[in-house]
């Protein structure tokens, strides 16, 4: 739910307010919701979608998530909140995602049986 709220609330934040939310905002925001199946795939052992769609959707993911410890928006508050909050920033990021970000993983790579 959090992720259709967050990509919903973006998109409205980008028509309505367009230089609080950039193209990358809305970029990571669809690809998480992208993700959810994978996650609901994991948590009940479910194929859903082919497993090759996983299989490259995931290093995406990775790579979208390690950029936006790095993206214009986080240099932005870096810039503006200061060093610290930036990296108490990112460490929230990170204790939030990486669960997430774990679980899909184990479903693309370590969950193959599930499509055989």
């Amino acid at each position: 739910m959090l992720a259709v709220v967050t990509l919903a609330g973006r998109m409205v934040a980008h028509f309505y307010r367009p230089a609080s939310t950039g193209t990358w905002d809305l970029c990571e925001a669809a690809l998480n919701f992208v993700l959810l199946p994978a996650l609901f795939g994991f948590a009940y052992r479910r194929a859903i979608l082919p497993h090759l769609f996983w299989e490259i959707t995931v290093p995406l993911a990775w790579m979208a998530f390690v950029y936006g410890q790095f993206s214009p928006t986080h240099r932005k508050l870096a810039r503006e909140k200061g060093f610290r909050v930036a990296v108490a920033a990112s460490l929230g990021s990170f204790a939030v995602n990486l669960p997430g970000m774990w679980a899909i993983t184990m479903y693309a790579y370590a969950s193959s049986d599930l499509w055989r």
